[in-house]
């Protein structure tokens, strides 16, 4: 079951949109786009494990891209230091 995940930080600007959202667990996370994409998307995923000095476990996969939201999974996950940076480009 996938869970909704709270933007943090965004940018919007011609057809780019990216942001950080925090990600507590293992398993699946639905991220909505601050702004509807017009079609959909490609997004781009990189990890961040703050205060870490270790590689972070599972690669971050897109598994479903909306105008609307993109939803990612892995079995990554920290209750209050691991983060999924995103960029979409795509028509708006």
């Amino acid at each position: 079951m996938a869970h909704d995940a709270k933007v943090q930080a965004f940018v919007v600007t011609s057809g780019v949109q990216a942001g950080t959202v925090a990600k507590t667990a293992g398993g699946t996370l639905k991220v909505t786009f601050p702004k509807p994409f017009t079609g959909t998307p490609v997004v781009v995923l990189t990890p961040y494990w703050a205060l870490q000095t270790s590689a972070a476990g599972s690669i971050e996969t897109v598994v479903a891209i909306t105008a609307e939201d993109f939803t990612l999974t892995s079995d990554n996950g920290a209750p209050q230091n691991y983060y999924v940076n995103w960029v979409a480009y795509g028509k708006m």
